[in-house]
């Protein structure tokens, strides 16, 4: 699809809170249905507002539309997303066999209908989404958009929003955000710890245990609010001294990759896969990554929150001869080892988002990980940990303060025929 065979393309040059009410307000008085698509001038994010009789229906796009997703189920239908790999397992792919709006949309009415999700919470999400959009849309400034009408949204919605108050409420964030001076930060920005030395000997010895835990480089301001359970803004005040300082710094990352297989039978679907200009990209990619199914060497896994423990396990394993996926977000865990397969996996127990025994009975319940040998390790191990490590069906667990020897001893034992 190109935009000339839709409606003009236009261009507006100070995108602000009113010229978007109006833009909208008119969509609103033709009773337009369809799709509204917005790209910034340069191309870096494109956006799409599905409407119904010119009331917003739902909207995708932007760099992270998979992390925000992510986000929004993790606030506002956390029965779901406590459990979202089994969840997605269950769902027949039937249900994608005709998308008229997007893949999650689909979920939200699948969730409905199989009244695992209220209406209103499915209204939330679809609210929380459109105004992160809104908001990254104020923040572009300068905008094009084209129309692109569509009948049979018709029977299609979950929620008629009007679009005045989200509009209002993402600009007073904007505006906010823009007096912290914070306008050239997005929050889809990653805060990543790059000084850590120097870091150490300014910060207290609480903040710096703090920082260091939270800032991976893997999660953006927006995904780091969410574990948090606070704002983005709050996030960005905290560590904006060490930013200055240069200690930190912002670094762009890929969106996370889509957690289940969307068939794309129709020309709605592929004009939606094109909407990011990031596509998703499998977590942690390396140089190796392609040769991993026909090397004869061993793969490790290795999911943890501290980037220290990491590069620790790092020099170990990949002194030893092991190839090595580090660094993985717990978050989206599942998806990364399903793609990558791993011959032994390490979990640390004190994850954010889930814990390690949580996350090791989810894998133990997916076919290829029955026979995966699973180490859990944490600190200050007791009898009860001990217990819940059996119950998740892991092979092993040890004290964090293990030696390089115990590892190996452990990697020699689950893996004989790797040295």
């Amino acid at each position: 699809m190109t935009a000339k065979s839709n409606s003009e393309v236009i261009l507006i040059k100070d995108f602000s809170a009113s010229a978007q009410i109006s833009l909208f307000q008119k969509l609103k008085e033709k009773h337009f249905s369809g799709q509204l698509h917005i790209q910034e001038v340069n191309q870096e994010q494109k956006w799409v507002f599905f409407l119904y009789v010119g009331r917003i229906i739902h909207a995708i796009g932007g760099i992270h539309n998979v992390r925000r997703w992510r986000r929004n189920l993790v606030s506002y239908l956390p029965q779901i997303a406590s459990q979202l790999q089994q969840e997605l397992e269950s769902i027949k792919p039937e249900i994608f066999e005709t998308i008229n709006i997007s893949w999650d949309y689909e979920l939200l009415n699948f969730w409905v209908a199989q009244q695992k999700v209220h209406r209103e919470q499915a209204n939330q999400v679809i609210r929380g989404n459109i105004t992160e959009i809104l908001f990254d849309i104020s923040q572009a400034g300068q905008a094009n958009y084209y129309l692109k009408p569509q009948a049979e949204l018709g029977s299609q919605q979950l929620v008629l929003i009007d679009s005045e108050q989200q509009i209002i409420k993402a600009w007073k964030l904007w505006q906010t955000w823009k007096e912290a001076n914070l306008a050239v930060t997005s929050p889809n920005l990653a805060p990543a710890i790059v000084r850590l030395e120097e870091l150490q000997q300014h910060a207290s010895e609480k903040t710096y245990t703090k920082l260091i835990r939270l800032l991976t480089g893997k999660h953006s301001l927006r995904d780091l609010a969410i574990q948090r359970k606070t704002n983005p803004l709050t996030i960005a005040r905290l560590i904006m001294p060490h930013i200055k300082l240069k200690f930190l710094e912002f670094t762009e990352i890929p969106d996370i990759p889509l957690p289940l297989a969307v068939p794309n039978h129709n020309s709605i679907v592929q004009d939606l896969s094109s909407l990011s200009s990031s596509p998703p990209e499998k977590l942690n990619p390396s140089p190796t990554q392609s040769e991993s199914t026909t090397s004869p060497e061993k793969l490790v896994a290795y999911v943890n929150r501290n980037p220290l423990m990491s590069k620790i396990m790092a020099q170990i394993i990949k002194g030893s001869g092991y190839k090595l996926i580090s660094d993985t977000d717990p978050l989206n865990a599942i998806a990364v080892l399903l793609d990558r397969k791993p011959d032994i996996i390490f979990i640390d127990i004190e994850l954010s988002g889930i814990n390690g025994y949580e996350l090791c009975s989810q894998l133990k319940q997916i076919d290829c990980f029955k026979e995966t040998p699973i180490i859990l390790f944490g600190k200050n191990i007791n009898p009860l940990d001990r217990v819940k490590a059996k119950m998740s069906g892991c092979s092993e667990l040890f004290s964090k303060s293990a030696e390089t020897k115990s590892i190996l001893d452990i990697l020699n034992q689950y893996l004989p025929a790797s040295l």
